[in-house]
């Protein structure tokens, strides 16, 4: 079901963005992104084709976790500016929540202030599950966006939930970044 909705065209842009970043030349992996960058949007297929295209040409491990952290609040035009405007993370996660349907078509972000100190945001399947690529890359992204905003103040991640199973050499890199305690869950939690 997922995969018969769309996302926004502007995800090629990350996927653009993080080649220039590691100086990688992939001639025809760049047209297929021209391609879809003159789109107006695209399948959540198409995107995770990408995706996965881009991590055989590369053979980089944990693939949408090093394109999410080339992500800045500057590459998400409006909602980064909002992002940027907010006065802490709630209010940052929350213009998130609102204008997420920006973004993409499918399962919308829940977040909930669990106390003073904690906040859940929780993706529920309603539309089917996306790729361990594509939540892996939004997860780093929120993850980095919300480092750059509050920084030098630290991030703490209680617990990461992947709905996929996670490959024990990955487990490490997901723990590595996020700096807390990633695992394979059954739960509908990102």
């Amino acid at each position: 079901m997922l995969n018969d909705l769309f996302i926004t065209r502007d995800v090629v842009g990350l996927l653009a963005h993080y080649l220039e970043c590691h100086q990688l030349d992939y001639p025809r992996y760049r047209e297929k992104l021209a391609h879809y960058a003159s789109k107006q949007h695209m399948s959540y297929e198409q995107w995770w084709e990408l995706l996965e295209e881009l991590q055989a040409l590369s053979g980089v491990q944990a693939l949408g976790l090093e394109v999410g952290k080339c992500v800045k609040v500057e590459h998400c035009g409006v909602l980064g500016y909002l992002f940027r405007t907010s006065r802490n993370v709630g209010e940052a996660l929350s213009c998130f929540k609102r204008f997420q349907g920006m973004l993409y078509a499918g399962s919308q972000a829940q977040i909930a202030q669990v106390d003073s100190d904690t906040v859940s945001l929780i993706w529920e399947p309603d539309f089917g599950y996306s790729s361990q690529l594509s939540d892996e890359l939004l997860l780093a992204a929120i993850v980095g966006i919300i480092r750059e905003i509050i920084h030098p103040s630290p991030l703490c991640l209680l617990q990461v939930d992947f709905t996929q199973a996670l490959s024990d050499s990955n487990s490490e890199i997901y723990a590595s970044f996020l700096d807390a305690r990633s695992s394979n869950t059954n739960q509908n939690s990102r």
